[in-house]
């Protein structure tokens, strides 16, 4: 090839990269003209405009009806106005690829109670994200909603180590820490969190809520006085049965029986059917010989769906004391049907905490989940379960049929509680 010739193509071939480019800029012009209303959209929704933010993505789809930005902004939108469903769907159809859009799915699907389906969304984002608070939170209660305890536990003492997050930190560890069971490991976490902020202000809960929680793991961990000082600083906040009632327990342990008395009836005048108040007042009537009275505080739980073993057993006391043989052996039957079902509850309860990843754990979390009408959850609770290639068990067999059709859950009673 001579020189010229050379130089001729040089220059042809600079011209065609030339035009190349040139149409390249032009496309790229058009396409961020064209999306002038997603950023628009963005715009609202930063300032909290979001029906402002869908009607702008919405006239834009109608445009372009394929547009897969504009469908995870429109999911995104639908976090901001708490259309929860409509967002998760949204993100299925075009899909969520940011961690931006994967932490709108995650917290849709956690809004609805999808705790297996946003779990691995939100361990994704973790990864996309490791100092992301808020993603941390969330995943340390997701975790905990599955009885996954110890991973919670290490996600929330993550949370705790970023900057501004300890005080929030040590509330979500004492929290999952109860919620498995470890009372004096809550304590352990909550007492520090006092140290650092006494008022309890700030947190996710309000401060009379965490006061109220806090004195009732004091009294359970054996430190009335304390409890004392807490509740009642958390009822001068907000008025409130159950730290009423824990206050009259309270009072009751370090030998004020009067004042416990008072404050278990302020517990029964804010709420009426709360049962412990009224078993404590019927027992200090029982104390004094007076059935009348006992059966005046009892009476009220007799007509509830669910009663108690504690309130059967002190009917039986009332009626016996009272001369009532024939209501007094009812009761006391009605209290061993009571007392075989709490024990039986009493065993689930244990296995949630103690091998919460088990097979028959995530039987029941899955029977749970079905029992509050979170039918969705439950389905994704058994599906595994049905592909583990064991023997097929008839329980869950009864338990994945309600499950799909919606109906009556198979008794707690046929479970293998003696296996546990």
């Amino acid at each position: 090839m001579t020189r010229a010739r050379r130089q001729n193509s040089v220059r042809l071939l600079t011209s065609l990269a030339g035009a190349l480019a040139l149409i390249v800029v032009v496309v790229m012009a058009v396409i961020w003209w064209d999306e002038r209303p997603l950023r628009e959209a963005e715009q609202l929704m930063t300032a909290g405009e979001h029906v402002q933010a869908l009607s702008v993505v919405n006239e834009f789809l109608r445009e372009h009806p394929d547009h897969g930005q504009a469908g995870t902004t429109r999911g995104r939108i639908y976090v901001g106005l708490g259309r929860w469903s409509d967002s998760v769907t949204e993100f299925q159809r075009h899909g969520a690829v940011t961690a931006q859009d994967l932490h709108a799915l995650a917290v849709s699907l956690l809004h609805l109670e999808q705790w297996s389906q946003a779990l691995p969304v939100l361990e994704h984002v973790v990864t996309l994200n490791p100092s992301d608070a808020d993603t941390l939170h969330e995943l340390a209660g997701c975790q905990a909603k599955l009885g996954k305890f110890q991973p919670a536990l290490q996600t929330a003492t993550r949370f705790a180590g970023l900057d501004g997050c300890e005080v929030r930190g040590l509330l979500l560890i004492g929290t999952i820490q109860r919620e498995a069971g470890n009372e004096a490991k809550a304590l352990e976490a909550w007492q520090r969190l006092v140290d650092l902020r006494p008022d309890a202000s700030n947190l996710q809960i309000s401060a009379h809520e965490f006061l109220r929680e806090y004195g009732s793991v004091l009294l359970h961990n054996g430190q009335p006085e304390s409890a004392i000082d807490v509740l009642r600083q958390s009822l001068k906040l907000n008025p409130d049965s159950d730290a009423e009632t824990w206050l009259g327990d309270a009072l009751l342990r370090t030998g004020q029986a009067e004042v416990a008395t008072q404050a278990w009836q302020r517990a029964v005048d804010l709420h009426p059917g709360n049962h412990r108040p009224r078993e404590a007042l019927a027992r200090q009537a029982l104390q004094k010989r007076d059935s009348t009275q006992a059966l005046k505080w009892l009476t009220p739980l007799t007509g509830r769906d669910h009663m108690h073993a504690s309130t059967a057993y002190l009917l039986h006391r009332a009626a016996s004391q009272a001369g009532d043989s024939v209501q007094a052996t009812e009761w006391r039957q009605r209290y061993n049907e009571l007392t075989a079902v709490e024990r039986r509850d009493a065993a689930i309860q244990h296995l949630l905490i103690e091998s919460p990843e088990s097979w028959w754990a995530q039987v029941i979390r899955a029977w749970r989940m079905a029992d509050d009408g979170n039918w969705g959850e439950a389905a994704s609770l058994v599906a595994p379960l049905t592909r583990e290639g064991r023997q097929p068990d008839p329980f869950l067999q009864d338990l994945v049929l309600a499950i799909r059709e919606r109906g009556t859950l198979p008794s707690l009673d046929r479970l293998p509680i003696q296996q546990f």
